[in-house]
C-alpha cells in the first residue's frame, strides 16, 4: 500500500481537531495550519496521540484574527456602506441608508467612532425647498401611524442635516423596531419602507459604540 500522500494527512488531522480548535483559524487560518503541519510532520500520523498533544500545547492558545468590518452589503429595503476617513464625511464609520417609496427622499444615519452621528437627508424632495445655506428646517418622524417627534435639521451642502444623536435616543430605537415611516416638513409627506433598518442599524451602532 503507498503511502498516504503530506495533504491527505493534513486534511485528516484537519478532521480530527476539535472545533475549538478550528474556530481559531478566524478569517486568517494560515498560521495555525503551519502550527498543525508542523506538529504533524514532527509526529506523524494524525493518530498519533504525541500529534494530538502537540497541537494542545502549541497550536490551541493561538489568538483568533479579529473580524473584518463590512465594507457594504443592503437587507431588505436598507443598505449600509463603510466610511472612510480619508473621503467626506471623513469618518471611521457606517452610513445606513434607504429612500423615499417614491424615491424622492434619500434617508441616511451616518456614524462615527468619534461620536459624531445623526441623520442626513437629500433628494429631489429636498432640492424642492431651496433653503438658503445654513437654514434651519424641522421635520416630523411619525412610526406606523404613531404621534411624530419633531427633529430640526440644518441645511448642509445641499442635504438637510440633524443634530448628535445618542446611540439611545427614542428615534432610533424606533427606527429599527417600526415597520415604517412617514417624514413630513411644511406640506410635503415621504413614506419609508423599515424593512432591514434593524440589521443596517445594528451594524452601524455596534460599530460606533
Amino acid at each position: 500500500m503507498k503511502p498516504l500522500s503530506f495533504a491527505l494527512l493534513t486534511i485528516m488531522a484537519l478532521i480530527g481537531l476539535p472545533n475549538s480548535t478550528l474556530a481559531q483559524s478566524g478569517d486568517d487560518p494560515m498560521a495555525l495550519q503551519r502550527c498543525i503541519w508542523s506538529c504533524l510532520s514532527a509526529f506523524p500520523p494524525a493518530t498519533n496521540p504525541k500529534y494530538h498533544a502537540c497541537v494542545d500545547r502549541q497550536c490551541n492558545g493561538m489568538e483568533e484574527a479579529p473580524a473584518r468590518p463590512i465594507q457594504r452589503g443592503q437587507r431588505g429595503d436598507w443598505s449600509i456602506y463603510k466610511l472612510s476617513k480619508e473621503e467626506p464625511p471623513y469618518l471611521d464609520g457606517y452610513a445606513a441608508n434607504t429612500q423615499s417609496s417614491n424615491g424622492k427622499l434619500r434617508l441616511s444615519y451616518v456614524c462615527g467612532k468619534n461620536g459624531n452621528s445623526y441623520l442626513s437627508m437629500a433628494g429631489t424632495r429636498v432640492d424642492a425647498l431651496s433653503l438658503a445655506v445654513g437654514a434651519s428646517k424641522q421635520v416630523t418622524f411619525s412610526f406606523d401611524r404613531t404621534q411624530g417627534m419633531r427633529l430640526d435639521f440644518g441645511e448642509y451642502e445641499g442635504a438637510l442635516i440633524s443634530g448628535t444623536l445618542s446611540s439611545g435616543s427614542r428615534l432610533l430605537a424606533q427606527l429599527q423596531r417600526a415597520n415604517r415611516l412617514n417624514v413630513r416638513f411644511d406640506s410635503h409627506f415621504e413614506t419609508f419602507s423599515l424593512k432591514g433598518s434593524s440589521w443596517a442599524l445594528t451594524i452601524a451602532l455596534d460599530y460606533c459604540r
